[in-house]
């Protein structure tokens, strides 16, 4: 099966904002060096307080257990 964007689909992506993730690093890319050590510090201790530190990264919309899987591979 080949799926593939209609001519109107490809007018309104000229218009369509951009996914939160490309707004997100597009952001982070903007701040200075001082403010991006500010901020992994802050996120860095809001984990610690939600006792969440110690647990693996996910991807956004990872499926729950996806990262230990991958932890152990």
């Amino acid at each position: 099966m080949v799926v593939s964007i209609t001519a109107a689909g490809r007018r309104r992506l000229v218009t369509a904002p951009q996914p939160p993730t490309v707004q997100l690093i597009a952001a982070l890319r903007r701040l200075a060096p001082r403010e991006r050590r500010g901020l992994v510090r802050h996120l860095s201790a809001l984990l610690g307080a939600m006792g969440l530190a110690d647990e693996p990264a996910t991807m956004l919309f990872e499926e729950q257990g996806a990262a230990r899987r991958r932890a152990r591979a």
